[in-house]
């Protein structure tokens, strides 16, 4: 997984959705952890066809969704963070407002 995707998860709890797929042809379910209906269901992460049921499908991704946001907490925290480092020096502002214009 790429950090991005772990921040996007961690830094959207109320718009990310931990679900299935399946059955394939073999029985088996997908987990898949999307972005929710303000990104129009947008798949972050799948895996393979791993799981018995779409009840432990979706666990799993829930227990992912958890880790993934303690990781992310952990990261940002870390002051070794280069991209932390960025964001919050005089730099930062600068690349804050590129932003925010990219998305209008």
């Amino acid at each position: 997984m790429r950090r991005l995707t772990a921040y996007e998860i961690a830094g959207n709890p109320d718009d990310v959705i931990a679900t299935h797929a399946g059955p394939d042809a073999n029985g088996k379910y997908y987990g898949c952890i999307t972005r929710g209906e303000q990104e129009k269901y947008r798949m972050l992460i799948s895996t393979g066809p791993l799981f018995d049921t779409p009840e432990s499908a979706e666990a799993a991704m829930q227990r992912t969704i958890a880790a993934v946001t303690e990781w992310a907490k952990n990261d940002l925290e870390d002051p070794r963070n280069l991209l932390v480092n960025i964001l919050t020096k005089e730099e930062g502002p600068v690349i804050r407002s590129i932003v925010e214009a990219a998305k209008a």
